[in-house]
């Protein structure tokens, strides 16, 4: 993300990373770590961890000037666990890559291209 271009670019690029984290199994490790010692990944913690993970694409959604970001990044991150499980279930990197890819580029685009709000 800290090589994109633009905000627009910088939310593409949180989208693509995190699905190619999916796609070389580094999701699966911590799901089985946190399976077998839950102890350690509290829910409470998870939780954190995962909001954490939220912040660059939260900053990109902001740079963007997109309304309820907070809204928006939670609604991005939604479709970006879907397109996850789509990858763990056997459909390719590429393959669901191309379709997310489809949905979120004309949002960036088009949040680019709107007025600065407030």
């Amino acid at each position: 993300m800290d090589a994109a271009a633009s905000p627009a670019a910088a939310v593409l690029a949180y989208a693509r990373a995190s699905l190619a984290q999916v796609a070389e199994g580094e999701h699966t490790v911590i799901a089985a770590l946190a399976s077998i010692a839950p102890g350690h990944v509290t829910g409470e913690r998870a939780r954190a961890m995962h909001e954490e993970l939220l912040d660059p694409l939260v900053e990109a959604l902001t740079a963007l000037g997109v309304p309820d970001v907070h809204l928006v990044a939670e609604q991005v991150d939604a479709m970006v666990r879907t397109a996850s499980r789509q990858i763990e279930d056997g459909a390719g990197l590429e393959r669901v890559w191309a379709t997310t890819s489809a949905l979120l580029e004309p949002f960036v685009a088009s949040s680019a291209r709107a007025p600065a709000s407030g």
